[in-house]
C-alpha cells in the first residue's frame, strides 16, 4: 500500500511541476526580457520535473511488471463468506 502512495505522490508532484514549467514557459513568450525560462529557479524546477518523471516512469514499469507476472503485493479483500446452510 505504501508503494502506490508513494507512486501517487510522485504522479501528483509531476503534474504540479509541469503546470510550473508550462505557467512559466507561457509568461516568458508574452515577455521574454524577464528570462523566465532561463533564470536558475526554472532551471531547478525542470531538473526536478526530469528526475520525477523519469522515477516515476521506472517505478509504473515495475508495478506493472509485478502485477503482471503475479509476483506483486497481496491486496487486502474481505474474508470469504461463510457457506450458507442448506434448508431443511
Amino acid at each position: 500500500m505504501k508503494r502506490k502512495r508513494r507512486t501517487s505522490l510522485l504522479a501528483h508532484a509531476v503534474i504540479v511541476l509541469v503546470l510550473t514549467m508550462t505557467t512559466l514557459f507561457i509568461l516568458d513568450l508574452y515577455n521574454p526580457f524577464l528570462g523566465f525560462m532561463s533564470s536558475t529557479y526554472s532551471r531547478i524546477l525542470l531538473c526536478s520535473l526530469f528526475l520525477l518523471a523519469t522515477v516515476l516512469a521506472v517505478r509504473y514499469d515495475i508495478l506493472t511488471a509485478r502485477a503482471a507476472d503475479g509476483s506483486g503485493e497481496e491486496t487486502e479483500t474481505a474474508p470469504p463468506s461463510e457457506p450458507e446452510e442448506a434448508s431443511k
